[in-house]
């Protein structure tokens, strides 16, 4: 075992390759892990970064010793400003990992826009062990700045007619 961070052991086989100059360069990793509280596990990454962007072809995240994934892709321009498109998809989490209070079979969520000015919007299923607790669609707004978080409005749906609503000003 190989200590990975405080609280954290594991052991991990990484695989990388990457081709091109510091400016322009394509890359490819490949990980396998077990770790005690989630087990067996594996990660993909393709991607490439060229002038100030870089683009996740593919972001893969899957544990072998249940069920669970996460498969993402996205562009991340760094200059002149921050900004990004990202989408996440994900089947079969579950928090916590070892008794699943609760789960979400399935969801996706895109982000989009600059650090100052972003959009998201999420689509998911949610449900604890003895009950679904529905399908739902939420979208927020909002922005970072000077170490501060703000979410101007952040609406969550269900299928079923519940309706969540949240804003946030963190420092």
């Amino acid at each position: 075992m190989s200590e990975l961070r405080d609280g954290l052991a594991g052991e991990l086989a990484l695989t990388a390759e990457a081709s091109g100059a510091l400016t322009s360069v394509t890359a490819r990793a490949d990980a396998r892990g077990t770790f005690p509280d989630v087990g067996d596990a594996t990660l993909e990454l393709a991607a490439a970064y060229r002038g100030d962007t870089l683009t996740i072809d593919t972001l893969g995240l899957r544990r072998l010793d249940g069920p669970g994934s996460v498969d993402g892709t996205g562009r991340l321009v760094l200059a002149p400003e921050l900004s990004a498109d990202a989408d996440l998809a994900w089947s079969s989490l579950a928090w916590p990992l070892d008794s699943a209070a609760i789960a979400s079979p399935e969801g996706r969520l895109e982000v989009t826009g600059r650090l100052e000015d972003f959009r998201t919007r999420a689509t998911f299923a949610v449900r604890q062990p003895d009950r679904p607790l529905g399908r739902w669609t939420a979208e927020g707004a909002g922005g970072y700045s000077d170490g501060r978080l703000v979410v101007d409005d952040l609406v969550a749906r269900s299928r079923g007619g519940a309706r969540l609503s949240a804003v946030a000003d963190i420092a």
